[in-house]
């Protein structure tokens, strides 16, 4: 698979974006699972760029809960309105599906706390996005706007270009406080 590579114009800190591969699952008390959203980010703590979890606006959360809270007739009408594209992940739709977890997505929210860092669990993290460019992920560096601590430099992207990587895949299982708790290879 084609990835893209993060680095510091300064000191060259980096990673690949492989670091988002597999699955980031929460998983309750009641051993419910819902997956994670994440995003690349950068851990004061940890000192490195990581995966970081990705939490819904207040807004479009909002507007899940409503739909998951809904009477029988109200979800239908919900339901009818979504669009169909089956590769955009929609928050309502998930919320509609009664397998999808999201009880424990509210359980997460329900806790007020700041999005963490998917490798030690603290919330000293913040995003590095990734901008967006015409579609080519050609080698050339591309600032993100995003400054490195502590060392003054900025973070770069690029893509892979023809080079493409296999990795094995993990499935990572946190708790609804963002503590790590297990990981198992995923077998293809």
């Amino acid at each position: 698979m084609p990835y893209r590579e993060i680095a510091c114009s300064s000191c060259g800190n980096g990673k690949w974006s492989v670091i988002l591969w597999g699955k980031f699952i929460w998983r309750d008390n009641e051993q419910r699972e819902y997956f994670i959203d994440r995003e690349l980010g950068f851990c004061r703590d940890c000192e490195q760029i990581v995966a970081k979890e990705k939490l819904p606006s207040r807004d479009d959360y909002n507007e899940a809960k409503d739909a998951f809270h809904a009477g029988f007739l109200r979800r239908l009408f919900i339901a009818s309105r979504l669009g169909r594209n089956p590769f955009q992940r929609s928050l309502v739709a998930e919320a509609l599906d009664r397998r999808s977890g999201f009880e424990v997505l509210e359980a997460v929210m329900a806790l007020g706390r700041e999005p963490v860092c998917l490798q030690c669990g603290s919330d000293r993290v913040f995003a590095i996005p990734i901008p967006e460019t015409d579609g080519r992920w050609d080698c050339s560096w591309i600032p993100t706007g995003v400054k490195h601590p502590d060392c003054g430099g900025e973070f770069l992207v690029r893509g892979s270009g023809g080079h493409r990587v296999a990795v094995r895949l993990y499935k990572r299982i946190y708790d609804t406080r963002g503590r790590f708790l297990e990981a198992t290879r995923i077998r293809r």
